[in-house]
């Protein structure tokens, strides 16, 4: 009894499984997605496949910025697909351990994303100009009905 009460005694202390953090030594690769007047694409859901395969390597969201990160674990051309549920979808390809990303051969190329001041100076000119022609027609009927009586 006293052998086991010493073995007991200077046994060491057991820990049940825990879990830390700490810094990634890896390399990672982070990316924004934005609509095409800047907005982030917040929400959405991503899809990241390795190298020549079908199957997914990891499924996520992008942050409320727009932002999404992965860590590839080993070169070649990866891909990423990106829908925010509204129809919108994003299909890029990252090359790494060398090139610089590319878009996807069947991805549409995003729209140049105009100033959205300038947005709004052509959407109020719009506006505009079909008010003035509603305006137009109106008066050119009157003149019509006017010469016919």
């Amino acid at each position: 009894m006293l052998l086991l009460a010493l073995m007991l005694a200077s046994s060491p202390p057991v820990h049940a499984h825990g879990a830390h953090f700490g810094p990634y030594d890896g390399e990672l690769r982070a990316f924004s997605f934005e609509y095409s007047l800047g907005e982030p694409v917040a929400g959405a859901d991503v899809t990241v496949f390795r190298p020549d395969e079908q199957s997914s390597f990891q499924t996520g969201r992008t942050d409320a910025r727009g932002v999404f990160a992965f860590a590839p674990d080993r070169p070649g051309s990866w891909r990423l697909e990106v829908r925010d549920g509204k129809g919108h979808a994003v299909r890029q390809v990252v090359n790494v351990g060398g090139a610089k990303q590319t878009p996807a051969a069947d991805a549409p190329r995003a729209a140049h994303a105009w100033p959205q001041g300038l947005v709004l100076v052509l959407a109020a000119s719009l506006l505009g100009n079909l008010l003035l022609g509603l305006l137009w027609l109106q008066e050119r009927r009157a003149i019509d009905r006017s010469d016919t009586r």
